[in-house]
């Protein structure tokens, strides 16, 4: 990622060396555009389709409805050094939720005998349709301009702004119209309409571009604009940008937290002397964090318990009668009443109100990101209304013995605290319990294709065939399920941890999770962890029916019976009819409360069972030692009998 960052920033740097050959010298006409915002300007201007900040006023007002916080921000220039052409702005934006946001700002241009001001009121609100984020916004101005020589004189002003959210907010549109009402002040005021992309490849890099254009009665005159931002520090902002008409570069930087931020843009000329520019934002209020209220402590006070004498009388012997005891009575179990579970809330529901409160929400897994120099994980959640990060920690995602199964498309439901990063909403986890897998549904493997690569399914099916792969370093089950089928690669770590593996063979149906590959343009199923591998159901070892089956057995040969709670696989195959595969399914059907419930076990028949029964128990049996036999007598030791 950070190569990757280098890049874009090569590539802009690169782009400045235009400026040498376009040079022009430009002129500020009355209330033409001037730098208003170090950041905007940093950016080289491009500026339309991000509009995060209350400076969204001066280049699209629809931008100023992703305001979460209060911003009161100065801006401060001296065009080309001169002291006569002093530039000095203040806006103010006031976020009211669901409402929108307020915007006021004034600036003031020139000196004594030239000057001009203007007094802006800026609303901007964000819409959804269609689950897809519009933000509108408009001003209305009032302008003002004063000449010593000739006198005062001033008219009303409008703008219109528009900005559209794509990509969950990856990539913004905006559109931007000013002084569209054509203000008359000596002479008609320009218009000026802008059109500009934003593009957000992660949280810290913006790449924007923006064309403007300007007419004034017959007059034309168009521009292109490249800007980009890139978070280096933890505080520091780093901004660079282009334009071709007059062609400029412009460079920057930034410090901001939370609560305060200054900005500084450097804007040359080669002509002139350069122009510095500053500005300096505070941000406070949005809502607050609720504060866990405690029970209130109740003091108990000790009462002292007077002693009462116990007058000792004599228990007369009652003779006892035996009695046979019955079995008592099951004692019914009170009811246990179940917490309710939080209240599953979409998404697309979340708001700048929802910040500090505790919601559970349920989706799928769209996308996961490492941040931080590996100190967590962002989960991209989707439940078909919209879209949230989820933050998890390093120490957090570490304690979670299912992390390896947090992948594209697994579907989890999480219950954390909605919180604000960069103007995006994210949920904040703090415990283990508070995030879960939820059971996924079956897939046919018929239409598993080439566009599910990378996405987490569950497939049920039969094994067909087993193939040994690299040296024996993993095997590779070939699933069927009727609809198709398809490679499912178990690496041999996760084959050796499997208690069941002798049972995947052929016949053998299984249910399989994991993550959609493809190799050697075949597609597979990669499974992570044990809990990806179910066994169904084991097809039995022998093809005849049970019924034919009959074992000439000896009961009364057996000096212990087999305990199938406790015995092991070897033991258990000692029986009669009982191999390696039928072993580990009575295994696999443990714990067995009635020797009856062998029966369940696949495999093991009516006829089998009636062989079984008297072989076996749940219980340890105690074996009987032999009674000593009188002296003088002779024991005979026969060989014993071979049972097939």
């Amino acid at each position: 990622m950070k190569v990757k960052r280098l890049f874009f920033i090569l590539f802009f740097l690169s782009l400045f060396t235009v400026h040498c050959s376009l040079f022009t010298v430009s002129a500020w006409a009355i209330f033409e555009e001037r730098p208003s915002s170090a950041r905007a300007w940093g950016m080289g201007g491009a500026f339309t389709a991000v509009a995060d900040d209350s400076s969204a006023i001066y280049f699209n007002p629809a931008g100023l409805g992703q305001l979460k916080m209060i911003e009161l921000s100065g801006s401060y220039t001296m065009l080309y050094g001169e002291k006569d052409l002093e530039y000095k702005l203040g806006n103010l934006a006031l976020p009211m939720g669901r409402l929108g946001t307020i915007g006021l700002a004034t600036t003031n241009y020139g000196h004594r005998k030239l000057r001009e001001d203007a007094y802006i009121f800026s609303y901007g609100r964000k819409f959804t349709f269609e689950k897809q984020d519009i933000y509108l916004g408009g001003n209305a101005k009032y302008l003002r301009l004063e000449i010593e020589t000739v006198g005062k004189e001033f008219d009303y002003g409008g703008d219109l702004g528009l900005l559209y959210k794509l990509l969950d907010g990856k990539l913004s549109l905006g559109l931007f119209g000013g002084n569209v009402n054509t203000p008359h002040i000596g002479d008609d005021l320009p218009q000026r309409y802008a059109g500009g992309i934003a593009y957000r490849p992660d949280p810290d890099l913006i790449l924007a571009v923006d064309y403007h254009y300007e007419k004034q009665e017959k007059e034309e005159d168009d521009e292109f604009r490249l800007g980009l931002e890139y978070h280096w520090l933890k505080y520091l902002f780093l901004r660079s940008g282009v334009a071709n008409n007059p062609g400029r570069w412009m460079v920057g930087w930034g410090l901001r937290n939370r609560f305060l931020s200054f900005d500084y843009a450097y804007l040359p000329h080669h002509n002139l002397d350069e122009t510095h520019l500053g500005t300096l934002t505070f941000r406070f209020g949005g809502p607050k964090k609720r504060k866990e209220e405690k029970p209130p402590i109740v003091e108990i006070e000790e009462v002292p318990v007077e002693e009462v004498p116990v007058k000792e009388v004599p228990v007369e012997e009652v003779p006892v009668k035996e009695v046979p005891v019955e079995k008592p009575e099951e004692i019914e179990k009170p009811e246990v009443v179940p917490v309710p579970e939080e209240k599953v809330v979409p998404i697309s529901s979340i708001t700048e109100a929802s910040i500090g409160q505790k919601v559970t929400l349920k989706g799928k897994i769209m996308s996961v990101r490492i941040f931080k120099k590996e100190k967590g994980r962002t989960l991209e959640l989707n439940d078909g209304t919209g879209s949230i990060d989820v933050l998890i920690w390093k120490e957090l995602y570490e304690s979670l013995l299912y992390r390896q199964s947090l992948v594209q498309g697994m579907p989890i439901q999480v219950s954390g605290r909605v919180a604000s990063y960069k103007d995006k909403f994210e949920i904040k986890l703090k415990k283990p319990s508070d995030i879960q897998i939820l059971e996924t549904e079956l897939v046919p493997i018929g239409k598993i294709t080439e566009a599910s690569i990378g996405q987490r399914v569950t497939i049920k099916g039969k094994i067909i065939s087993v193939r040994v792969f690299k040296e024996e370093k993993g095997r590779t089950l070939k699933i069927d399920d009727g609809t198709g089928s398809i490679n499912v690669v178990i690496w041999k770590d996760l084959y050796e941890s499997i208690p069941e593996r002798e049972s995947l063979v052929q016949g053998t149906s299984i249910q399989v999770s994991g993550q959609i590959g493809s190799y050697a343009n075949e597609l597979e199923i990669r499974p992570k962890d044990l809990s990806d591998i179910q066994i169904i159901e084991i097809e039995e070892e022998v093809s005849i029916p049970e019924e034919e089956v009959e074992v000439p057995v000896k009961p009364e040969r057996v000096v212990e019976k087999i305990n199938i709670n406790t015995a092991s696989r070897t033991q258990l195959e000692t029986l009669p009819g009982i191999g390696p595969v039928k072993a580990l399914a009575i295994i696999a059907h443990r714990p067995y409360e009635r020797i009856e419930d062998l029966r369940s076990v696949p495999g093991i028949g009516a006829k089998r069972y009636e062989v079984l029964k008297d072989l076996i128990t749940i219980e340890p049996e105690k074996v009987e030692e032999p009674e000593e036999e009188p002296p003088g007598t002779e024991i005979l030791i026969l060989p014993p009998e071979e049972t097939p």
